[in-house]
Protein backbone atom coordinates (compact mmCIF):
# COMPACT_ATOMS: atom_id res chain seq x y z
CA UNK A 1 0.00 0.00 0.00
CA UNK A 2 1.40 3.19 -0.82
CA UNK A 3 1.50 5.90 1.37
CA UNK A 4 0.57 9.66 1.28
CA UNK A 5 3.25 12.09 1.04
CA UNK A 6 2.08 14.31 4.25
CA UNK A 7 2.88 18.56 2.69
CA UNK A 8 3.58 20.87 5.10
CA UNK A 9 1.99 24.58 5.23
CA UNK A 10 3.35 27.77 6.15
CA UNK A 11 1.24 30.18 8.77
CA UNK A 12 0.89 32.30 5.94
CA UNK A 13 -0.23 29.33 3.29
CA UNK A 14 -3.02 28.15 6.09
CA UNK A 15 -3.77 31.91 6.96
CA UNK A 16 -4.06 32.33 2.65
CA UNK A 17 -5.97 29.16 2.48
CA UNK A 18 -8.59 29.86 5.17
CA UNK A 19 -9.42 33.05 3.89
CA UNK A 20 -10.07 31.68 0.40
CA UNK A 21 -12.39 29.60 2.23
CA UNK A 22 -13.92 32.47 4.41
CA UNK A 23 -14.56 34.60 1.08
CA UNK A 24 -15.98 31.78 -1.14
CA UNK A 25 -18.77 30.81 0.63
CA UNK A 26 -19.58 28.27 -2.14
CA UNK A 27 -16.64 26.16 -1.29
CA UNK A 28 -17.11 23.28 1.23
CA UNK A 29 -14.14 22.11 3.18
CA UNK A 30 -13.88 19.18 1.50
CA UNK A 31 -13.31 20.88 -1.46
CA UNK A 32 -10.74 23.03 -0.30
CA UNK A 33 -8.85 20.25 1.06
CA UNK A 34 -8.99 18.36 -1.72
CA UNK A 35 -7.94 21.71 -3.84
CA UNK A 36 -5.00 22.16 -1.86
CA UNK A 37 -3.87 18.53 -1.26
CA UNK A 38 -4.83 18.56 2.80
CA UNK A 39 -4.87 15.26 4.25
CA UNK A 40 -7.14 14.62 7.60
CA UNK A 41 -10.20 14.89 7.47
CA UNK A 42 -10.05 17.69 10.13
CA UNK A 43 -6.93 19.23 9.57
CA UNK A 44 -8.96 22.49 8.15
CA UNK A 45 -11.04 22.64 10.80
CA UNK A 46 -8.37 23.30 13.35
CA UNK A 47 -6.64 25.74 11.11
CA UNK A 48 -9.57 27.61 11.26
CA UNK A 49 -10.16 27.35 15.25
CA UNK A 50 -6.74 28.36 15.53
CA UNK A 51 -6.13 31.19 13.02
CA UNK A 52 -9.73 32.61 12.73
CA UNK A 53 -11.66 35.05 15.32
CA UNK A 54 -15.28 33.71 13.94
CA UNK A 55 -14.97 35.39 10.46
CA UNK A 56 -11.71 37.50 10.50
CA UNK A 57 -8.31 35.80 10.30
CA UNK A 58 -6.16 36.44 13.44
CA UNK A 59 -2.64 38.14 12.45
CA UNK A 60 0.52 37.61 13.03
CA UNK A 61 1.86 37.45 16.62
CA UNK A 62 5.18 39.08 17.08
CA UNK A 63 6.52 35.78 17.82
CA UNK A 64 4.91 34.23 14.82
CA UNK A 65 6.36 37.35 12.59
CA UNK A 66 10.22 36.85 13.93
CA UNK A 67 9.91 33.12 13.28
CA UNK A 68 8.59 33.61 10.10
CA UNK A 69 12.07 36.13 9.40
CA UNK A 70 14.26 34.00 10.79
CA UNK A 71 13.31 31.09 8.98
CA UNK A 72 13.18 33.24 5.78
CA UNK A 73 16.87 34.24 6.46
CA UNK A 74 17.63 31.04 6.75
CA UNK A 75 16.95 29.85 3.59
CA UNK A 76 17.83 33.32 1.86
CA UNK A 77 21.88 32.84 2.77
CA UNK A 78 23.92 31.89 0.31
CA UNK A 79 26.66 29.52 0.12
CA UNK A 80 29.75 30.84 -0.56
CA UNK A 81 32.01 28.74 -3.69
CA UNK A 82 34.98 28.05 -0.54
CA UNK A 83 33.23 27.15 2.27
CA UNK A 84 29.59 26.42 3.64
CA UNK A 85 27.53 28.44 5.20
CA UNK A 86 28.18 29.21 8.85
CA UNK A 87 24.67 29.45 10.61
CA UNK A 88 24.43 32.43 12.61
CA UNK A 89 22.11 31.62 15.66
CA UNK A 90 20.64 34.70 17.26
CA UNK A 91 21.60 34.73 21.01
CA UNK A 92 18.78 34.80 23.44
CA UNK A 93 19.44 38.66 24.43
CA UNK A 94 19.31 39.47 20.52
CA UNK A 95 15.78 37.34 19.41
CA UNK A 96 14.59 39.43 23.03
CA UNK A 97 15.46 42.77 21.61
CA UNK A 98 13.99 41.67 18.28
CA UNK A 99 10.94 40.40 19.56
CA UNK A 100 10.85 43.98 22.10
CA UNK A 101 10.83 45.80 18.58
CA UNK A 102 8.54 43.97 17.15
CA UNK A 103 5.88 44.78 20.05
CA UNK A 104 7.11 47.79 20.50
CA UNK A 105 6.24 48.39 16.40
CA UNK A 106 2.48 46.72 16.87
CA UNK A 107 1.49 49.24 19.80
CA UNK A 108 2.94 52.21 17.83
CA UNK A 109 0.17 50.81 14.85
CA UNK A 110 -2.11 50.73 17.54
CA UNK A 111 -1.82 53.85 18.73
CA UNK A 112 -1.69 55.96 15.48
CA UNK A 113 -4.68 53.94 14.58
CA UNK A 114 -6.52 54.87 18.11
CA UNK A 115 -5.01 58.39 17.16
CA UNK A 116 -6.69 58.67 13.59
CA UNK A 117 -9.82 57.11 14.75
CA UNK A 118 -10.42 59.76 17.78
CA UNK A 119 -9.56 62.79 15.56
CA UNK A 120 -12.16 61.66 13.30
CA UNK A 121 -14.85 61.21 15.80
CA UNK A 122 -13.94 64.57 16.86
CA UNK A 123 -14.47 65.72 13.69
CA UNK A 124 -17.25 64.30 13.21
CA UNK A 125 -18.96 65.73 16.06
CA UNK A 126 -17.83 69.25 15.54
CA UNK A 127 -19.61 69.13 12.12
CA UNK A 128 -22.66 67.46 13.88
CA UNK A 129 -23.07 69.56 16.79
CA UNK A 130 -21.59 72.85 15.45
CA UNK A 131 -19.97 73.30 18.28
CA UNK A 132 -15.85 73.78 18.57
CA UNK A 133 -14.50 70.38 20.27
CA UNK A 134 -10.64 71.01 20.74
CA UNK A 135 -8.34 73.28 22.32
CA UNK A 136 -7.07 76.05 20.35
CA UNK A 137 -3.15 76.60 20.49
CA UNK A 138 -2.25 79.41 22.11
CA UNK A 139 -5.36 80.43 23.65
CA UNK A 140 -5.12 82.03 27.28
CA UNK A 141 -6.83 79.44 29.98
Amino acid sequence: MKRQKVKHFSDDEKRMIIQEYLEAGDYSQQSIMRKYGISGHSTLSRWIKKYTDGNQIIPETPEETYERQMKEEKRQRVKTPDSSPVPVRPTDSEKAKDLEILRLRTELERERTMTLALNRMIDIAERTYEVPIRKKSGAKQ
